[in-house]
């Protein structure tokens, strides 16, 4: 009836994009985004809508980070799977509006 797709090709897709998520969440972190982002600019540049948004603390962005790596691991493994999509939604979605540059 519907255009639905094996569970082994979904299940397939969950691992290859959590693999590729993780491998993005590790080079934010090997990059020390967060400690140069926290420690040296003075202004930031924000998006037109969405400037009430405000970065926190290292402590705080190095938080969301070690959680964003256990909700991708979550996910990979299916475990929690719609709290872990939310929560990496919510969680990268922030850190992408945070700062323009």
């Amino acid at each position: 009836a519907g255009m639905s797709k094996p569970p082994e090709v979904l299940a397939a897709f969950r691992v290859v994009f959590g693999l590729v998520f993780l491998s993005h969440l590790y080079e934010i972190h090997s990059q020390s985004f967060f400690s140069a982002y926290c420690e040296y600019p003075a202004f930031h540049f924000k998006y037109t809508y969405f400037s009430w948004i405000e970065p926190c603390s290292l402590v705080c962005l190095n938080s969301v980070l070690a959680l964003m790596v256990m909700f991708t691991v979550f996910f990979i493994v299916g475990f929690l799977y719609r709290i872990s999509c939310t929560f990496l939604v919510l969680s990268y979605s922030y850190l992408f509006l945070i700062d323009k540059t």
